[in-house]
């Protein structure tokens, strides 16, 4: 009798499969860098549209009362039946006579990061508002046009607040 031998060599090569895993790692990694940095794109452009929230409760505020609310630890202050109570970020912001001007104020997406408030106290008319934002290159952070993202010396949780809301009146430069 004749036998046959065949000898099949079925499946991938050690080095073949080696390949497959690198290039594998190589795209996961590109897209977890990817979905990070959108992530941290999504997160600042709610804070920028927080902050202009918190901006328009803030004018209709001084329409009503001729000054801005008064601050405390870094928070807006006129709240409550208490004109002086401080709105906690993520409450309501409605004055003594509970008149709501925010259903509720927005507090950073991030929870290491916070919101700033600083109001002048000598007359309250001028109040600026802070944040900082994960993406430093974001064009709107080089306000001296040196191609460099500019820090503001508030402190935002997670490192100096970058980012300001201001009155009409001022800028997130001035010192008061």
């Amino acid at each position: 009798m004749f036998k046959s031998h065949r000898s099949f060599t079925s499946g991938f090569t050690l080095i073949e499969l080696l390949v497959v895993i690198a290039i594998l790692a190589t795209l996961t990694g590109l897209v977890a860098t990817n979905f990070a940095n959108t992530q941290g794109k999504a997160r600042d452009a709610r804070r920028k549209s927080d902050l202009t929230q918190i901006q328009r409760s803030l004018e209709l505020f001084y329409n009503d009362h001729g000054q801005y609310p008064h601050e405390s630890a870094n928070q807006i202050a006129g709240c409550g039946a208490a004109s002086q109570s401080v709105c906690v970020w993520g409450t309501a912001f409605q004055d003594a006579t509970g008149t709501i001007y925010m259903e509720t104020i927005p507090k950073d997406p991030k929870t290491s990061y916070v919101y700033y408030y600083n109001v002048d106290t000598t007359n309250y008319l001028r109040y600026q508002i802070f944040a900082r934002l994960e993406n430093t290159n974001d064009p709107i952070l080089d306000r001296t046009g040196d191609g460099v993202a500019d820090n503001y010396s508030q402190n935002c949780g997670g490192g100096s607040c970058n980012y300001a809301a201001t009155s009409p009146n001022t800028d997130g430069t001035a010192s008061f």
